[in-house]
C-alpha cells in the first residue's frame, strides 16, 4: 500500500469514526448542547442546562467545540444545537464560522445573550458577531446590560410555558412590536377572551419582573417573541440561509440557577417542540395534564370552615395537597388561636377522615404558623428545627405516616429546614420561587442543594394567589373564575402541571366559583385530559421517571426505534411525538402500552414492565 493511498484511507477512517461519534453521541432527533473544549460537565453553568433538558423530558448530549467545528465540516447532521449563556463567553473565530455555516445549511440554534460575545483571547468585538445572523445589532461597545420587563403577546406567552395569571396588561410603549399569536381555547361552557393588550412578565407579591438583556437596534426583520419596551429585542426567531435562529437575549442559564426557571424551561419546550418537533418523555403519569390544589390550614380559624367544605362537598371533588400548622399558638406563645392537634381529638379525626378520602396530609411548617414564617432564618437552625420536627411528629402521629409533602409558612425555607425534610422523604414542597414554573428540582445561589425533593410554584393571578389577597383586593370573582378556567385550559393543551393554593376560611364564602371550577375540571377528567394531582404523588413519580432511560435508534428513511429501560417499571411513562412530523400511529413492538392522539401528539404510554420498545416514522 502506497503511502498516499494509506493516508486517504486514514483520512476516511477519521472522517467516518467522527461521523458516526457525532451520530451516537447526538442524532437528529436530539438536542446539543455546545461547550468550550475541556469545560467540564459539572460545572453548575452547564449542569442547570442539562437538568432543566432532562427534566422537560427532551433528549440531550453534549459536543465540545472541536468536535462541533469537525462535525459541521464533514456534514453531520444535528437537531438543534443551544448556545448558552454564561459559560461560553470567548469563541474563536473558527468556531463562530462553523456556527455560521451550520445555519446557513439548514441547522437551528438556539443562541443566548452572551454566547461568543468575547474573541479567544478575551476581547469585545465592536458588536456581537452573530448580529447579521440574528438579525439585529446586539452587545455593541462594551456591551453593558440593562434591566427592566419583557412584553409579549398573549399566544405567545402559552407557547413559551407562561402560565395565564403569570403576565399583567402592559400600556406602554414599545420599540418593537412582538408576534400576534391567537391563544387556544378550551371549552365552550365558558368564553375566556383574548387579552388585547400586550402582556408583561409579572410575580407573586412583585408584580413586574424585571430582566437583564443587552440593548438592540430596533430593525429587527424577524418574528419578535418578547421585547423589552426600551432597549429593543427580547427574544425573535429568523431565518439565516436554510436554518433558524432563536436568539434569546436573556441569560436564561442565570436566572435558573437563582430561583427563575420559568423561561429556561420556556424557551427550551419552544425550540425542542415547536420549533424541532422533537419527541419527550412527559414529566407526568400518562402525559395528563392537571393542577395542584395546596389547601393551607394555618390554625384553629380553619377548623369550621373545613367542615363547611365538606359540607360543600369540596372533599369529594378531587385529591388534594391539605397541609396543617399542629400547634397550640398561632401568631406568638401563648395565644392559644392555633390547633393544638396533641389534645384535640376532633382535629384528629377530621384529618383521618381526609386522608381516606385520598388527599396527601402534609406539614405547613414549624408549629406556631406566624412566628416560624416571620423568625426563621438561615442562623437560628438550634432554635427553630425543633417547631419543624414538632410538627412533623404531630402529623405523623395522627396519619401513622410520614409526611411526604411540606408547605413552609410565608414561603420561609432556610436551607437546614430543606435538608431535614429531604432525609425524612420529603418528595414535594410548596414554593415561592420559580413562580409559574412546572415542578422542578430547584436551584438556589448556583446550587441544586436537594435533588430528591421537587419545588411545586404557586402560580399567581398578577400580583395575587390566593382568596384571602383576592378579598382584600377586591379581585372580582368573575376574573378568578376566568383564571382558574384558562388555567386548566393552558394545562390540558400543554399536558403540563400548575400548583394553586388556598386556605379554607377565605375559600369557604366562594362556592359558586368553586363549583364552576370543579365542573370544568370534572368536564376535561371525564374525557381523559385532566386530573387532580397531589405534591407527593407527583414527587415520587419525578424521582422514578429520572430512573428512566430511553433512546432513539436512527434506522434509516425517517424511521426510528424508541427503546426505554427502568430498574422497577416503566408504568404510566408516556413519550409525546408531534403528529406535524409523525404523521403515522407509533407501533409498539415490545413491551405493554397504549397508544392515542390529540390535535398536536400521538401520545405512546407504557403500561407495566421493565423493557418498552416501539417505532415511528418522522416525515420532515
Amino acid at each position: 500500500m502506497t503511502e498516499k493511498l494509506l493516508r486517504l484511507l486514514q483520512v476516511i477512517i477519521i472522517v467516518l469514526f467522527l461521523t458516526s461519534m457525532a451520530y451516537s453521541a447526538t442524532g437528529n432527533q436530539t438536542l446539543v448542547l455546545l461547550l468550550p473544549d475541556g469545560q467540564s460537565k459539572n460545572d453548575v453553568k452547564v449542569t442547570v442546562w442539562l437538568d432543566a433538558i432532562k427534566e422537560e423530558g427532551l433528549s440531550v448530549s453534549t459536543i465540545y467545540d472541536k468536535e462541533f467545528i469537525k462535525a459541521v465540516s464533514s456534514g453531520v447532521k444535528l437537531s438543534g444545537v443551544i448556545l448558552p449563556d454564561q459559560v461560553h463567553l470567548r469563541a474563536s473565530d473558527a468556531l463562530i464560522t462553523a456556527i455560521h455555516n451550520y445555519v446557513a445549511e439548514g441547522g437551528y440554534v438556539m443562541l443566548i445573550y452572551d454566547f461568543g460575545l468575547h474573541d479567544d483571547k478575551g476581547f469585545y468585538a465592536a458588536k456581537s458577531r452573530f448580529s447579521a445572523m440574528v438579525g439585529v445589532d446586539y452587545a455593541v461597545g462594551s456591551a453593558k446590560a440593562v434591566f427592566g420587563p419583557l412584553v409579549g403577546m398573549a399566544g405567545m406567552m402559552w407557547q413559551l410555558q407562561i402560565p395565564p395569571g403569570k403576565t399583567m396588561d402592559y400600556k406602554g410603549k414599545l420599540l418593537i412590536n412582538p408576534v400576534v399569536l391567537q391563544r387556544p381555547q378550551g371549552k365552550d361552557s365558558f368564553q375566556i377572551e383574548q387579552p388585547l393588550l400586550p402582556q408583561m412578565i409579572s410575580g407573586y407579591v412583585y408584580g413586574t419582573i424585571n430582566y437583564y438583556t443587552y440593548v438592540t437596534t430596533v430593525d429587527y426583520k424577524g418574528a419578535a417573541l418578547l421585547v423589552s419596551p426600551e432597549h429593543g429585542l427580547a427574544a425573535g426567531i429568523t431565518n439565516y440561509g436554510k436554518g433558524k435562529v432563536l436568539f434569546v437575549n436573556i441569560p436564561l442559564g442565570y436566572f435558573a440557577s437563582e430561583t427563575d426557571a420559568m423561561l429556561l424551561r420556556g424557551f427550551l419546550y419552544y425550540f425542542g417542540v415547536e420549533m424541532l418537533k422533537l419527541p419527550r418523555l412527559s414529566g407526568f403519569p400518562d402525559a395528563r395534564g392537571g393542577l395542584v390544589l395546596n389547601w393551607h390550614c394555618d390554625a384553629l380559624e380553619a377548623q369550621n370552615p373545613i367542615g363547611a367544605l365538606d359540607r360543600m362537598g369540596v372533599w369529594d371533588r378531587g385529591k388534594f395537597s391539605i397541609h396543617f400548622t399542629a400547634g397550640p399558638d398561632q401568631v406568638n406563645f401563648g395565644d392559644g388561636l392555633g390547633f393544638d392537634m396533641p389534645n384535640d381529638p376532633d382535629m384528629a379525626k377530621c384529618i383521618l377522615i381526609l386522608k381516606k378520602k385520598g388527599h396527601a396530609i402534609g406539614s405547613h411548617g414549624g408549629w406556631i404558623h406566624d412566628y416560624y414564617g416571620h423568625n426563621a432564618t438561615e442562623k437560628n437552625k438550634t432554635e427553630f428545627l425543633k417547631y419543624l420536627i414538632l410538627n412533623a411528629e404531630t402529623i405523623k402521629a395522627i396519619t401513622n405516616e410520614t409526611a411526604l409533602e411540606y408547605s413552609a409558612p410565608e414561603g420561609n425555607n432556610p436551607q437546614w429546614a430543606m435538608d431535614w425534610l429531604e432525609k425524612q422523604g420529603v418528595v414535594g414542597y410548596y414554593y415561592t420561587g420559580d413562580t409559574g414554573c412546572a415542578p422542578r428540582r430547584s436551584y438556589n445561589d448556583g446550587v441544586m442543594t436537594n435533588p430528591k425533593m421537587w419545588a411545586f410554584s404557586v402560580t399567581p393571578l398578577g400580583i395575587y394567589a390566593v382568596w384571602d389577597e383576592f378579598d382584600v383586593y377586591d379581585i372580582r370573582e368573575k376574573d378568578v373564575e376566568k383564571w382558574y378556567y384558562a388555567l386548566m385550559d393552558f394545562v390540558v393543551k400543554y399536558r403540563t402541571v400548575r400548583l394553586i393554593y388556598m386556605h379554607p376560611p377565605y375559600a369557604q364564602f366562594h362556592r359558586s366559583v368553586l363549583d364552576n371550577m370543579f365542573a370544568r375540571a370534572d368536564l376535561y377528567a371525564g374525557e381523559g385530559l385532566f386530573r387532580w394531582y397531589t405534591m407527593a404523588e407527583l414527587g415520587q413519580f419525578e424521582n422514578s421517571r429520572l430512573n428512566t432511560i430511553w433512546d432513539i435508534i436512527d434506522q434509516g428513511k425517517g424511521n426510528y426505534r424508541f427503546e426505554a429501560t427502568h430498574p422497577v417499571d416503566l408504568e404510566t411513562m408516556a413519550w409525546l411525538l408531534p403528529k406535524a412530523v409523525y404523521v403515522n400511529k407509533p407501533i409498539i413492538i415490545a413491551g405493554q402500552g397504549t397508544i392515542i392522539s390529540d390535535t398536536d401528539n400521538w401520545i405512546v404510554t407504557a403500561k407495566s414492565g421493565k423493557f418498552f420498545k416501539f417505532n415511528a416514522t418522522r416525515n420532515d
